[in-house]
């Protein structure tokens, strides 16, 4: 599919897990036509204060291991750059939203590997 992404990012100790996501929300944003609107749905509430601390105090999150405050970074000079409409959108952890398993499990994946290569299936989007 056009909007798979193959990465690797090297991320130790505890919040891997949220680098992983900011990375993924920074995919999405750079992908993205920067001049057609984008919702990125994430269900990570510390990918959403990364952003907000960054927007909000221009301060990258201390919290997060290395890589996570370049990521963060990355993350909202995409966002600054696009010029349609564009919401990063908290949504609730296992919504019950339509393929979310899969998404988690990818998520779980990256997080457990050395050098995860994900891709969606191809019908993901359908």
């Amino acid at each position: 599919h056009a909007l798979n992404v193959s990465s690797s990012v090297r991320v130790s100790g505890d919040g891997r897990h949220n680098v992983a996501e900011l990375a993924a929300c920074y995919a999405a944003a750079w992908r993205h036509p920067r001049d057609e609107p984008l919702a990125i749905y994430t269900d990570s509430q510390a990918t959403v204060r990364c952003v907000e601390a960054y927007r909000d105090e221009q301060r990258l999150p201390e919290e997060l291991p290395a890589p996570g405050p370049a990521v963060t970074a990355a993350l909202c000079a995409a966002l600054e750059l696009r010029t349609a409409e564009t919401e990063l959108v908290k949504i609730p952890a296992h919504a019950g939203l339509e393929k979310h398993d899969v998404a988690d499990a990818l998520a779980k994946r990256a997080r457990d590997e050395a050098t995860p290569k994900l891709r969606l299936p191809d019908d993901f989007y359908d």
